[in-house]
């Protein structure tokens, strides 16, 4: 359950940092692109079920991404 919430909670975070990034004029291919996007897809696979630091880990380069990208259209 521990990890269920988690990785909802980092598409919820994926989700409205990425509106927010449209809105301020980036695109959704670039939304796409970033590299942790992928690990995202994956993270239900890939993160075992009892190593959930591995998903604070995609957290933060999510954050960092997105911090990333508003920057470059701000």
């Amino acid at each position: 359950v521990q990890k269920q919430a988690k990785m909802l909670h980092i598409i919820v975070t994926y989700w409205k940092r990425g509106l927010q990034a449209i809105k301020n004029g980036t695109t959704l291919i670039k939304l796409r692109k970033i590299k942790v996007y992928q690990d995202i897809v994956k993270m239900k696979f890939s993160i075992p079920n009892d190593n959930l630091s591995g998903l604070d880990k995609i957290e933060a380069r999510l954050e960092r991404s997105m911090d990333q990208m508003e920057a470059l259209h701000a």
